[in-house]
């Protein structure tokens, strides 16, 4: 009879979880962790600078804007890009790649200045025209000189005024000065001085004015007339008066003059003085276009 032994088996031992394999998921779990917390919640000093400025760049924006809408002049509009536009625009380059969809209105900014522009433009020749037919021509021209101070290469502009130019002889009147000469054109009281009655013989009309000639002009010679009303309101002429004034006179206008003063023909009487104390007033045309007016005193 066969005896069926079994070959021992070898004792099981106790197993677990070597520690070491414990630890490295948990220091990987942990590092995961770390990184999150500084990619999501750690913030650089960049992007700490730019949200401490966002704030203020977006007030300034927004003070921008309001200043360009209500701007009913050119000089407000160019008011508000000086005082704005470089200080946003330094923020944008600063934070723009840190915060990129905040510092981004400059360009917009600049759309709103441009359509204002173009409205204010509208405006000033609409209201020039106006100007014209009401023969308030110094108006219509300083409407044009705005427009062109802050339009230089609106051609549109540019003919329209050098139109308005030869309408009122190329000349912008500044002012009308006056002294007192003798028969022969000596100096008998200094321009812009005190005109006495007793000394006065002839009237001595100085037009103080810019020159408008465009550049490829030159030179022109140009005739104005005036008319002198006395201090009992009558209009002075005589028989060598041109028909509705009192005299005239010639004086060569070149292009870039600007302050310049020319004479007109004097006006008055060679033997005695013809200007009694009171106050006068004097008005320029230009091919029957009134230029300027202003009045002076003649004293005891």
């Amino acid at each position: 009879m066969e005896t069926n032994i079994s070959k021992p088996q070898r004792p099981q031992k106790a197993r677990g979880t070597a520690p070491w394999k414990i630890a490295v998921p948990l220091l990987a779990v942990a590092a995961l962790a770390t990184a999150a917390y500084f990619i999501f919640f750690h913030k650089s000093p960049e992007q700490k600078a730019a949200e401490a400025d966002q704030e203020y760049y977006e007030e300034l924006v927004d003070d921008c804007r309001s200043a360009l809408r209500e701007a009913d002049r050119f000089a407000d509009l160019t008011k508000a890009e000086e005082e704005y536009f470089e200080e946003i625009e330094e923020l944008e380059d600063e934070h723009g790649s840190v915060m990129p969809d905040v510092y981004d209105n400059l360009a917009d900014l600049e759309d709103l200045r441009d359509e204002q522009r173009k409205d204010l433009r509208d405006d000033c020749i609409e209201k020039a025209e106006e100007y014209i037919d009401d023969e308030q021509y110094a108006d219509a021209l300083g409407l044009y000189n705005d427009a062109i101070s802050a339009l230089p290469d609106d051609e549109e502009l540019l003919d329209l005024r050098t139109a308005l130019a030869a309408k009122i002889g190329f000349i912008d009147v500044q002012d009308i000065v006056y002294g007192n000469e003798d028969t022969d054109g000596n100096t008998l009281t200094t321009p812009g001085s005190t005109l006495y009655t007793d000394d006065m013989r002839y009237l001595s009309i100085w037009v103080v004015y810019n020159s408008l000639l465009p550049e490829d002009e030159g030179t022109v010679k140009q005739y104005f007339t005036y008319r002198l009303y006395y201090p009992d309101g009558h209009l002075d002429t005589s028989g060598s008066s041109p028909t509705g004034y009192t005299y005239g006179g010639s004086f060569y206008v070149a292009h870039g003059e600007v302050g310049q003063r020319e004479k007109l023909a004097a006006w008055g009487v060679k033997t005695h003085s013809n200007y009694p104390v009171g106050v006068y007033r004097l008005e320029l045309f230009y091919d029957g276009h009134k230029l300027f007016e202003n009045e002076f005193t003649v004293e005891p």
